[in-house]
């Protein structure tokens, strides 16, 4: 009998241990989260772009001609590569290739990030010009401010628009987590050069419907862009430029989320359940 017992706390032990791991995997989500500021050294003047490539940032600044490749730790530029146009916005990693707006000339460019060389290109979505740009690991999000819509592409067949979410007027920049989009949007103000006390926050949105779910105070946002890259499961920190106070600040995610407590309190029923049917069958 004890060793009947004994082979049942084997497998219900090992039972609780996948399935808390396989609910870990599948239903997290982060619930909170802290804003941390002055994290990268500057000061960063006309931050246009912003994309991570899972290891470095890639930053375009305004005017440079040039996407440049930044430890985001230090804020050293480690390298550059040539940009053609001058007027940079957003960009996005897909993994292999780098995505890169030019918002004036509402074009679009796939990079070889390690040459700089132009590999295709084709107009950016909608009448106005766009903004943000993000990988959500099949298509490309791009934010249109002037239509205040956020559209989805397809990057490989000429940008063609799969559909769109209607956004807010002043789409500053846009980032994708892993499950959601982050867009960033001014409030007060209808231009980028004005002072404070014109303010933004960063805003979560399900692609889905299209609603915000939560809101981060960010002052003067601009572009920005999340820590996850094609085959991770989770974003843990969010880049955001604050163009106001020249400096880029950066949101964290903690890491306890709501699969947490579903798997904990699964777990624990599911292994009271077990215990019971194994005391049922040694008798």
């Amino acid at each position: 009998m004890m060793r009947v017992l004994s082979s049942w706390s084997i497998v219900i032990g090992v039972t609780g241990v996948l399935l808390s791991l396989w609910i870990l995997g599948t239903s997290w989500h982060p619930v909170a989260w802290r804003w941390e500021q002055d994290v990268m050294p500057g000061p960063w003047d006309n931050v246009s772009g912003l994309s991570f490539d899972g290891e470095r940032l890639w930053i375009t600044i305004e005017g440079e001609h040039r996407i440049r490749y930044v430890d985001p730790a230090t804020g050293t530029t480690l390298r550059t590569i040539p940009f053609p146009a001058e007027a940079t916005g957003g960009s996005a990693w897909d993994g292999k290739w780098l995505w890169q707006l030019a918002w004036m000339e509402r074009r679009i460019y796939q990079i070889d990030p390690a040459d700089g060389k132009i590999l295709a290109t084709f107009p950016s979505p909608g009448e106005g010009m766009c903004s943000g740009t993000a990988f959500d690991g099949r298509y490309l999000w791009v934010a249109n401010w002037v239509e205040s819509r956020v559209y989805c592409i397809d990057q490989q067949d000429g940008g063609r628009v799969i559909r769109y979410l209607r956004g807010d007027k002043e789409t500053a920049g846009i980032a994708w987590d892993g499950t959601s989009l982050w867009v960033g949007v001014l409030v007060g103000t209808e231009s980028h050069d004005e002072a404070p006390p014109f303010t933004g926050f960063v805003q979560e949105l399900d692609i889905v419907n299209g609603e915000a779910a939560r809101v981060v105070p960010v002052h003067g946002v601009g572009p920005g862009c999340t820590d996850w890259t094609p085959g991770s499961r989770r974003s843990s920190r969010m880049w955001w430029y604050d163009h106001f106070n020249k400096r880029i600040v950066v949101i964290r995610f903690r890491t306890e989320g709501v699969g947490t407590r579903r798997a904990g309190a699964l777990l624990l029923f599911a292994t009271s359940g077990l215990v019971i049917l194994a005391r049922r069958r040694s008798n």
